[in-house]
């Protein structure tokens, strides 16, 4: 018969263990999540300005009259500044969020309400991310 001074534990060790739990799931498969690409609108519109605007900066200034300059505008960078500063466009990526911030801090930002339209879109992407954004 046994007592309680003659049971002995089973030795545990942490070796013996990790061999042992290792082992457990080395044969599983596991899938591993793939981020998939978000389609920032903001993003594409930022991108699309900034090609617009070196579009515009590159047609020669013998070429560039008052008379065709703002058919030049609306061909080139416009209708992407529209989008940015009243399209009310919110961010969808972390991306988005830097970028729209960067936009408005640039130097060459065109006027207030580019910035102001790109400021609203990146914040409206925090508070709806919220902290882990």
């Amino acid at each position: 018969m046994m007592t309680e001074n003659s049971m002995s534990a089973p030795e545990i060790n942490r070796r013996r263990f990790l061999a042992n739990t290792a082992m457990v799931g080395a044969a599983v498969p596991v899938a591993v999540p793939v981020a998939a690409a978000v389609h920032d609108p903001l993003l594409e519109a930022i991108s699309q300005y900034r090609a617009g605007i070196k579009a515009f900066a590159a047609i020669p200034d013998d070429v560039l009259t008052k008379e065709n300059e703002r058919l030049y505008v609306e061909a080139t960078y416009l209708p992407s500044f529209k989008a940015i500063a009243y399209g009310n466009l919110e961010a969808s990526s972390m991306a988005g969020v830097r970028e729209a911030i960067r936009i408005a801090l640039e130097d060459d930002a065109i006027n207030d309400s580019l910035a102001e339209g790109a400021l609203k879109s990146a914040l409206a992407y925090l508070d709806r991310e919220g902290d882990d954004a």
